[in-house]
Parts: C-alpha cells; sequence; structure tokens
C-alpha cells in the first residue's frame, strides 16, 4: 500500500517572500532558488551572481527547490493581489516539497518543484567586507553609458585616498577614470591602501539594471561585491 504524501499550509508571508525572492531572481537572471531553514540561496549559472538571504525558520516547509523562475513567477503574478490567495505545499518525500498549489476563490495554480539537492548554491562568504559606498543613478548610467563609448568588457572599482572612482580600459590600453563617490565607509586596516577590484560588465550588467535609484554597495577583502535586489542579497566575485 503506497504511503500518503505529507501536506501543509503555506502562509501568506511566506507566498509574499516566495513571490519576492522569484523578482530579485529574475533581475539577476537567476535561474534556481532553494528556500530552507536557513532563507533562501540560488545562483545564475551563467554570470555565478549568488543569493544569499539568511531567514532562519520562516517557512512552513523543510526544502523547497525551484527552477523554472520566469513561469512560477507570471504564474503566482496572476493571483498575487487577491486577498482570497492561499497556499499549500506537498511533499514528494519526507522533507522535500513536490509541488506548490496556490488557490483563490475562481483560480487554482499547481506547480511542479525541483529537487533541492540539484541545487548547487552557498550560503555565506567567510570574508570581511572593507569598503562601502553608495551608487547613485547617475554612476549606474555612467557605468552603461561609458563602457559602451570605451568598449570595455569590464569595469572596475578603484579605492584611494578615500574617493571610489570607476575604472574602464579599452582593448588599445585607454583608460578612463570617473569619480563616483568621496563619501566611502572604509575598515582601518585599508584606510590607507590603494585597492581595485574588477567585474566583467556581462555579469555586472544584471545588477545595475536591476537599481535605477541609489544603493548601497559593500565589497569585501577578496573583492566579493555585495548589493541588494528586491531586498534580498546578492554577490558577485570580482575577475581582479
Amino acid at each position: 500500500m503506497s504511503k500518503t504524501a505529507a501536506t501543509g499550509k503555506i502562509s501568506r508571508k511566506s507566498i509574499d517572500t516566495i513571490f519576492n525572492a522569484l523578482k530579485g531572481a529574475m533581475a539577476v537572471k537567476c535561474e534556481e532558488l532553494l528556500f530552507d531553514d536557513f532563507g533562501i540561496s540560488g545562483r545564475a549559472i551563467e554570470t555565478n551572481i549568488l543569493i544569499i538571504q539568511p531567514l532562519p525558520d520562516i517557512f512552513e516547509f523543510e526544502a523547497l527547490g525551484i527552477g523554472r523562475i520566469p513561469d512560477l513567477h507570471s504564474r503566482m503574478k496572476l493571483v498575487i493581489d487577491d486577498d482570497t490567495l492561499t497556499g499549500s505545499y506537498t511533499e514528494s518525500r519526507e522533507g522535500i516539497v513536490g509541488m506548490l498549489t496556490f488557490k483563490t476563490k475562481k483560480t487554482k495554480i499547481e506547480f511542479r518543484c525541483k529537487d533541492p539537492k540539484l541545487i548547487k548554491t552557498r550560503k555565506n562568504f567567510n570574508d570581511p567586507i572593507i569598503m562601502t559606498f553608495n551608487l547613485n543613478a547617475d554612476a549606474i548610467r555612467f557605468m552603461t553609458t561609458g563602457s559602451a563609448a570605451m568598449k570595455s568588457k569590464s569595469v572596475a572599482f578603484k579605492m584611494s585616498e578615500g574617493k571610489v572612482f570607476l575604472r574602464l580600459i579599452d582593448s588599445e590600453g585607454d583608460i578612463l577614470d570617473h569619480l563616483i563617490t568621496e563619501d566611502v565607509d572604509v575598515v582601518p586596516e585599508f584606510e590607507d591602501e590603494e585597492v581595485s577590484f574588477s567585474y566583467e560588465m556581462p555579469k555586472l550588467a544584471p545588477l545595475l539594471n536591476a537599481h535605477r535609484e541609489n544603493t548601497t554597495v559593500n565589497i569585501s577583502k577578496r573583492g566579493i561585491m555585495n548589493l541588494s535586489s528586491e531586498g534580498f542579497n546578492i554577490y558577485l566575485v570580482a575577475d581582479f
């Protein structure tokens, strides 16, 4: 006799969190997400952009894997504003969600999930932040237009004498430096150091396109950039 699959309800808070995570993932072209007792994690395979958002014990299930992110987002978008929206899950095996169900008074959506064990991501970076600065909309636009003018495939952030500069170099060795800000928080160890980290534009572009207003940028000792998208922590590793 086959065992009946375990089911459970998903709170409205969890439904909204899942939907917002999908929005954040799409903004940076992340293909898959893992929801578990840690919180939310995911990876964009092509760009190696990572989502790492601790939200301990927020979800009613143990482990949920989501692939086909645009599909689920577009379907949830049909019902997310409905006050009658409820959610539930069905396990494919113990502790693993196999299907999500969203229902309103008039609509029912069933979505088959991905095995969480197949989602390769990470949940922390043991690398201290060395500088923090604000990136405004003008700076973001200049990065896009400047890189096009220089035909540069990468962009560097250079911190020197308490200022942060954008540096673009073309294939002939021509250099463009642009002051981003004179307001940067630097840990004492690096106050008198000149530090520069480079990022490939195809990888950085999804992060830039996700921000039209001011955003706070953190860069670690190894050049790991951290900012947020739709309220979730996004990480990009430097190319040096």
